[in-house]
């Protein structure tokens, strides 16, 4: 079975919160490959832990979670993935390379194989099944000199995708003070329940990512969710990070 390695990369941020977008990745492949969530914040892991942990797990491919303000950490981190083993797929995904795919290829260089925008658990799961790259929603690639961005494809049934992969996240193992500030009982989960935003604020990438129809999630997979932290993980307080979780009052 292949392996795959997700990564949230270090950097200086005092955020230091679960991602669940690598945990929904995780959740909606872990039936075709070996995957694992690798939080270098969390892990408090620079370069040469995340490098020996690439070396301990020997991942066929590794994924990273980018921010713009990612980008130089990750420009320095994929050529040393190279390096341990020139076979290994380099993918980045998250909002970055959503909004500047194309120079995401000229940035990051040769060492960069692949890229994913918007939402990814279709084809992400399509692209490891080894799909044609052509029909694979949201995949960045080059052709020769060519750099190919496929259109996006958002699902309308949330609850399709499962909840993320908490397992491998293991929430209780995260500092209280997820935010920087805000919390009153530990240990803290942050939890989505919708996706999408209908509005165009300059600052955010929001509605690029997972477009500008708000869909929800069943009001049982959420609550589903939410006990199975209570009981399986100790959660005491959960934070809904939602760009929009009141646009719907009556469903709030």
């Amino acid at each position: 079975m292949k392996k795959v390695l997700l990564i949230k990369p270090y950097n200086r941020s005092d955020h230091i919160q679960p991602s669940l977008g690598l945990g929904w990745l995780a959740n909606n492949i872990r039936d075709i490959v070996e995957v694992r969530i690798y939080d270098c914040i969390k892990e408090r892991a620079g370069k040469a832990e995340l490098l020996n942990e690439i070396r301990y797990f020997a991942p066929d491919y590794v994924g990273f979670q980018c921010y713009t303000f990612d980008i130089f950490n990750i420009k320095e981190i994929l050529p040393e993935i190279k390096k341990i083993n020139t076979k290994i797929i380099t993918i980045i995904g998250g909002p970055h390379p959503t909004l500047a795919g194309t120079e995401c290829f000229e940035f990051f260089g040769d060492s960069l194989d692949y890229i994913f925008s918007g939402e990814s658990e279709i084809g992400f799961r399509d692209f490891l099944k080894g799909e044609q790259v052509s029909n694979i929603s949201g995949l960045g690639y080059r052709v020769g000199s060519k750099i190919m961005i496929n259109p996006l494809c958002f699902h309308n049934e949330l609850d399709d995708f499962g909840i993320p992969a908490w397992d491998l996240i293991r929430p209780e193992t995260y500092p209280e003070s997820q935010h920087g500030a805000f919390f009153e009982n530990f240990p803290i989960a942050p939890i989505i329940i919708t996706r999408g935003c209908p509005f165009d604020c300059t600052f955010c990438s929001g509605n690029k990512i997972s477009g500008k129809k708000v869909r929800f999630r069943s009001v049982k997979s959420v609550i589903t969710e939410m006990k199975m932290l209570y009981s399986n993980f100790g959660i005491r307080e959960f934070h809904i990070i939602d760009d929009n979780f009141i646009i719907n009052k009556k469903y709030a």
